[in-house]
């Protein structure tokens, strides 16, 4: 299957964000004990205990207890409704953690216990479940949780005081933050304003409608949707985040918003099928390795509010690319346009007929090739 692919993907993407911006944070919740249960869960020696067919691994202190993993089951026994325990070895289950489920196991409706209040990092990555069921108790809901999974509804209850399911996707209480999308959904409910970290990470979405009120689009937000081929991003929203569509191979169309100011690294990267692209007016900063590996790129227009352009930021891009600029005053990494093939035979870079905007002669974009 492909999720096996697709999770040393998310893997490798988000220890890169680890990295070199620190932990990700939860997306979800009303405390921040989500760091409590992980230091537990690293510290804490691993139990068993049988129940409902399954075998629970678990690690406990005097007080409570967390899932961390599930064995000795087949495909048989979660062809049904699996319910993790509420308790285990006599002690309240309050926390899931870890990659419970194999990759490749299908579950038809899975409950949570009430009890239970964070559900940590990689909890059910790569799992099909057509139906979560999120408990009041949950306070605290990773970024990666549900990472590559294939959860098509979530079901939140009513007495949650953190969380909503609204037309089956899973929201903050309020509804203005997008925690996890349901599978093959692809219109985000209005009134969200911020998408999360992975959001859509590695699904297979070919469109998505953004609403007006988005504000906020977070980090591998869309990091590898292959089958994605246009998105149009909401005027609202200021700066494209690190990582946000890269490895979109098929995406042809960006329809950018008119008051975008930043593009982070990485952010479209290796969009093989990217074709043009027109920087908007308000836009400052470009950061490294951007638009990079974008081969199929034939026209680039930079406007002059651009006063940064990263390293890499649009290295090996597409044969015979044109490339329209004002630099004036713009700093622009010497490596910005290393191994870009055959850029436009006219000296590779026209500008537009304004005497403020200037030729760039080919051999300093190409320095650091």
């Amino acid at each position: 299957m492909k999720n096996s692919a697709y999770m040393t993907r998310i893997l490798r993407t988000v220890w890169v964000v680890f990295v070199a911006y620190g932990a990700l944070t939860l997306v979800g919740g009303c405390s921040d004990d989500g760091y409590k249960y992980r230091f537990k869960f690293e510290k804490s020696k691993e139990l068993t205990a049988k129940v409902g067919g399954i075998k629970w691994h678990y690690v406990c202190d005097d007080k409570e207890a967390i899932i961390v993993m599930a064995s000795g089951y087949d495909v048989a026994t979660v062809n049904g409704e699996v319910k993790l325990p509420s308790s285990l070895g006599g002690f309240p289950v309050k926390a899931v953690c870890g990659s419970v489920f194999r990759i490749d196991s299908h579950i038809p409706l899975l409950t949570i216990p009430e009890g239970v209040s964070d559900i940590g990092e990689f909890a059910f990555a790569g799992v099909q479940i057509d139906m979560v069921s999120i408990p009041s108790s949950a306070t605290n809901i990773d970024v990666n949780a549900f990472s590559g999974s294939k959860c098509r509804k979530f079901v939140v209850s009513d007495d949650s005081r953190c969380f909503s399911s609204v037309n089956g996707w899973l929201c903050t209480k309020d509804g203005k933050r997008l925690v996890r999308a349901a599978w093959g959904e692809t219109r985000i409910p209005p009134g969200v304003e911020r998408v999360p970290d992975c959001a859509f990470a590695l699904s297979e979405i070919k469109s998505v409608v953004l609403p007006d009120s988005l504000e906020h689009i977070g980090l591998n937000a869309f990091f590898g949707c292959e089958e994605l081929v246009s998105i149009t991003i909401p005027s609202k929203v200021r700066n494209i985040n690190a990582f946000t569509f890269e490895g979109c191979t098929n995406l042809e169309r960006v329809d950018f918003p008119v008051a975008l100011t930043n593009i982070g690294a990485y952010a479209f990267e290796g969009c093989k099928k990217l074709s043009d692209v027109a920087i908007p007016q308000e836009v400052t900063r470009i950061d490294e390795y951007a638009f990079a590996n974008c081969v199929g790129l034939r026209t680039l227009a930079i406007p002059s509010s651009v006063k940064y352009i990263g390293a890499h930021a649009f290295s090996a891009c597409g044969n015979g690319m044109r490339i329209t600029m004002d630099v004036s005053n713009a700093n622009i990494c010497p490596n910005a346009f290393s191994s870009v093939n055959h850029l436009s035979k006219e000296r590779g870079v026209r500008s537009m007929p304004d005497r403020s905007k200037v030729e760039i002669p080919i051999d300093i974009l190409m320095q650091g090739k």
